[in-house]
């Protein structure tokens, strides 16, 4: 009955833990959500060497965004309200990263892909 630890770092923190900036977080973290469950159909496809950097891109940023959930979730309030202005520019960052790294890739797959792709990510 021992949880793995991959088990442990990969289970997100609860939306229910951000002392701050929470509207923020949550938007970055389904916005997360739903790239990573379009990733695997992407990389079935195997969009070329520019898509496989626009994928490498893609996890990075998605590695990124988790530890930023976190950090807002681990983190005091008071630092919390502190460092607000570069909370919302790292949220911005990342949104912007994904999204061109998604309209790369959108050039690569079939057109159904892509239009997946544009439906779920730029809700």
């Amino acid at each position: 009955m021992w949880i793995d630890a991959a088990e442990v770092s990969e289970t997100p923190p609860s939306h229910h833990a951000i002392k701050v900036h929470h509207l923020m977080c949550m938007e970055l973290i389904q916005f997360v959500t739903r790239v990573s469950i379009l990733l695997p159909e992407i990389e079935a496809v195997r969009p070329g060497c520019s898509g496989t950097e626009a994928l490498c891109r893609l996890n990075s940023e998605i590695d990124k965004a988790k530890t930023l959930h976190q950090h807002c979730s681990e983190s005091s309030k008071l630092y919390l309200a502190f460092t607000g202005d570069t909370i919302l520019s790292r949220c911005k960052k990342s949104r912007n990263m994904f999204e061109q790294s998604l309209n790369q890739v959108q050039n690569m797959v079939p057109v159904s892909l892509a239009a997946e792709v544009s439906q779920k990510t730029f809700l």
